[in-house]
Parts: C-alpha cells; sequence; structure tokens
C-alpha cells in the first residue's frame, strides 16, 4: 500500500524559491539576493533549484551564470514551455536538469494551447527529443494535475518516458488536492507511468504542506517548494516546514542554513508570508 515505507525511504527536496516564489506580489530579488539564496540553499543540501525561465531574456540567462558561478556543486534546474524557442534557451544555460512543462487538463490544454490533449502531446515529445538528443536530463512538468484526466498523467509519463524523459513532476498548481488525492494521484503516476514522480504544491486552500506529506506517501521522490512558502496567489509549500515534517529520517537538510535563506527572503520585502514570522528566522 502506499505510505508503507514513508518512514524508511529518504525524500530529496527541489527549491523554487527565485523561480515561481518570486511571484508572489511585491517580490523583486537582486542578483546578489538571489546568489546569496542559492548558496545559502546549497550549504542546506537542497537537491535542485529552480533558477529561472532562460528563454525570458539575458536578465535570467545572466542570473543562471552568476549562480552557476557562485554554486559549481549545485543541483540547478531550468523551466520551459514545451516550446523548441524554451528549450533552446534553456540547453543554452547548460542546466543539470532541463524542465519541461506543459498543460496537462483539458481546460488550461484548451485555453492555454487552443489544441487537444493528442496536439498538446504532438508539442511535448518532440521537444524532450531535442533536449535528450543533446545529452540533457529532462524533467516534464505536468501543470495543473490536479485537474487533469489521471489516466491522461500515466499516458504523458509512459510517453515521455519513451522519448527520454528522466521523470515528471506533477503540480497542484490550483492548489486544489486533499492529501489522500496526492497521495493516490501520486501513486498512480509512480506505478503505472514507468517514471519517477516529484510534486510541486500550492496552498490555495491552505493544504499545500498536507499535500506535500500525502504525496511523499504516495511515493513521490522529491517535493518542490518555497523559502517562508512565497509565490503566487497563497504561496507554495513552505520548504522548512516540510521538512521539519518529515524529520531528519526522510529528510536530510541543514536547517540553521535553511533558516539562513529565509532571512535573505524575509528581509528582501514585507510581505503576508514573512510578516510576523518567528523571531528564530530573523
Amino acid at each position: 500500500m502506499p505510505g508503507d515505507n514513508i518512514m524508511s525511504r529518504k525524500v530529496l527536496l527541489g527549491d523554487t524559491t527565485l523561480r515561481d516564489g518570486e511571484q508572489a506580489p511585491g517580490i523583486c530579488f537582486s542578483d546578489e539576493e538571489k546568489v546569496k539564496i542559492a548558496q545559502a540553499l546549497t550549504c542546506a543540501g537542497v537537491a535542485r533549484i529552480d533558477v529561472g525561465v532562460p528563454v525570458a531574456g539575458s536578465y535570467e540567462t545572466q542570473v543562471f551564470s552568476l549562480v552557476r558561478k557562485a554554486c559549481p556543486n549545485a543541483r540547478l534546474s531550468a523551466w520551459g514551455r514545451a516550446v523548441p524557442r524554451d528549450v533552446y534557451a534553456s540547453m543554452a544555460c547548460a542546466p543539470n536538469d532541463l524542465r519541461i512543462c506543459t498543460p496537462t487538463s483539458a481546460g488550461q490544454i484548451f485555453n492555454k494551447l487552443h489544441t487537444s490533449e493528442t496536439g498538446m502531446l504532438a508539442r511535448l515529445l518532440p521537444c524532450i527529443q531535442i533536449a535528450v538528443t543533446k545529452g540533457f536530463h529532462v524533467s516534464v512538468g505536468l501543470e495543473d494535475a490536479s485537474r487533469a484526466r489521471p489516466e491522461f498523467l500515466v499516458h504523458i509519463a509512459q510517453e515521455a518516458a519513451r522519448a527520454g524523459a528522466s521523470s515528471v513532476q506533477l503540480a497542484d498548481t490550483v492548489g486544489m488536492l486533499t492529501p489522500s488525492l496526492a497521495e493516490n494521484l501520486i501513486a498512480l503516476v509512480h506505478r503505472e507511468g514507468g517514471l519517477p514522480v516529484s510534486f510541486h504544491g500550492h496552498n490555495d486552500f491552505g493544504m499545500a504542506l498536507a499535500c506535500a506529506c500525502g504525496a511523499v506517501r504516495g511515493g513521490a521522490y522529491l517535493v518542490e517548494g518555497t523559502l517562508l512558502g512565497i509565490g503566487e496567489r497563497a504561496g507554495n509549500i513552505d520548504l522548512r516546514r516540510f521538512a521539519e515534517l518529515m524529520g531528519p529520517r526522510v529528510v536530510d537538510i541543514d536547517f540553521e542554513a535553511l533558516r539562513d535563506a529565509e532571512r535573505i527572503v524575509r528581509r528582501a520585502a514585507e510581505i503576508p508570508w514573512t510578516k510576523g514570522i518567528a523571531t528564530s528566522v530573523a
């Protein structure tokens, strides 16, 4: 059963403060702040750092270069859509993980891509092949997975595996999952999809942390969050609180280094997530 061995295996932490976290209203990190945050995350032992969106322009690629120089041993991720232009821009930054992301719910596929499920796959799979052919480790981001057909998520994972992808990430884009739903969805895609599965959750209904725990019970090998839970709308999974909840038997992390990174974020902006934070991270 999912969750039976939750305490017998390690779970990795991924951080997206520099990308998704910066989408919170009122936050705009300087280059120096981004480098310091990445350094602290690296010292903390975070397994994957989402640096940004290279196709957005020269500023993003410059930040990626600065972070790479400051954190040569970190595993850095570049985010892009399932279009060749994004893939080539990401590859130019030489990331450790190349993230190719696509809507997966019928509503988002129709409204964002103006196509069908079949048409979405026709866009996604060649992009995976472009990156894999060049030797990149590809993780496919399944956006709005919580509102997609579960069997379609399995099909995407199977096709992505055939195209050469190394993993998939299920995103609860609108924060609508419950812990049991997260557990079951992760377990299904993990069991039948043929690829390792990670989880990215939003906090619209205050369930991001609980759903992250459910995702671990379902077999997620990595949970992605942000420092202090910052992010668009109601924010993301709070990385440190998730790590504390899981405990050292499940998550290997240096909590003091993680608090160092939180202090940088807290100084960068006064927003709802950073107001009233305990003095231990001040």
